[in-house]
């Protein structure tokens, strides 16, 4: 998926607004490390109930031209959970050769929910700068594009198909 992960920096610092009703989703800031180009450590404040949560990435499989990227991950749970429940994932993602796709499919733990979700979508590249993800949490469908540069990215989001977010992230 598109974010601080497109960033080829060592610290992401980024912050999302969301309009949303829920007062933990609304205000975000995530800072996030890249210990090398496997392994991304993080942290989560969502200011608007002073929640702090761990996030990290643990690519086990690079993505080759035969097989899809496989990682493991940990953030807060998916928006619009309450505050204080984290989720775990296991995702797989493959560019398709000779398009601009790129799918991804995750096995998720969420503790909220206490069972397994299955978020899924795509991304569309549509230039080396733009992109526009569909996506499903494992329960409801958001949109986002995504302006990407060298130090910093812009992302609009269409959160459940119904509110608004932006997030900004700059990398150094």
């Amino acid at each position: 998926m598109l974010g601080s992960s497109t960033l080829n920096k060592r610290w992401v610092l980024a912050y999302r607004y969301a309009d949303l009703e829920q007062d933990r989703p609304r205000s975000r800031f995530t800072l996030d490390y890249n210990v090398n180009p496997r392994l991304m450590l993080g942290l989560e404040y969502n200011s608007a109930v002073g929640e702090l949560a761990f996030r990290g990435t643990y690519v086990l499989m690079a993505e080759t031209e035969r097989q899809p990227q496989a990682h493991l991950g940990t953030s807060s749970d998916r928006i619009g959970t309450p505050e204080g429940y984290q989720q775990y994932s296991i995702t797989f993602a493959k560019a398709i050769p000779e398009t601009p796709l790129a799918p991804y499919f995750s096995i998720t733990y969420s503790e909220f929910d206490e069972q397994l979700v299955f978020p899924f979508g795509t991304t569309v590249e549509l230039s080396p700068s733009w992109g526009l993800t569909a996506m499903n949490d494992g329960r409801k469908t958001h949109a986002l594009v995504t302006y990407r540069a060298e130090d910093f990215y812009v992302q609009a989001g269409w959160i459940w198909l119904e509110r608004w977010s932006l997030t900004f992230g700059f990398g150094f």
